[in-house]
């Protein structure tokens, strides 16, 4: 694999912490779908909105798969980019984004989990088109 730098790793823990909740709504809009047109259109929306996201942290999408898919192959890789993603919702959670939401991010979280080991390098089960 080729080297991947320290950036691009906080690149994608950054992406990861921003799609995961994107990428929650959808599959929870997706089970409540049962119109293959509206299940594209959703799939569609999560692409978009994940895409802008990888963008905004300054990765392509083509790098961003290159990366997931490397955290899922490469156990080491992997635990760091979750150790990774870990200190960084540590360090928000330490910093409430408003006092109106107390800690409404931990109860979806938990909640919404339908399979415990399902780990955040998991999470584009809707995978993005292959450029190529």
């Amino acid at each position: 694999a080729e080297q991947v730098t320290d950036e691009q790793v906080e690149q994608l823990v950054a992406a990861l912490d921003q799609i995961e909740p994107l990428l929650r709504e959808a599959s929870a809009r997706l089970r409540a779908s049962s119109e293959p047109a509206q299940q594209q259109q959703i799939t569609q929306q999560f692409e978009n909105e994940a895409g802008q996201v990888v963008e905004e942290v300054g990765l392509t999408v083509e790098i961003y798969v290159q990366l997931v898919t490397l955290a899922k192959q490469d156990q080491e890789f992997g635990q760091q980019v979750l150790d990774q993603l870990e200190q960084l919702r540590a360090e928000s959670a330490d910093q409430p984004t408003s006092p109106t939401e107390p800690s409404v991010d931990q109860s979806e979280t938990a909640s919404e989990q339908p399979d415990p080991e399902a780990e955040p390098t998991d999470a584009p089960q809707i995978e993005f088109e292959d450029p190529e």
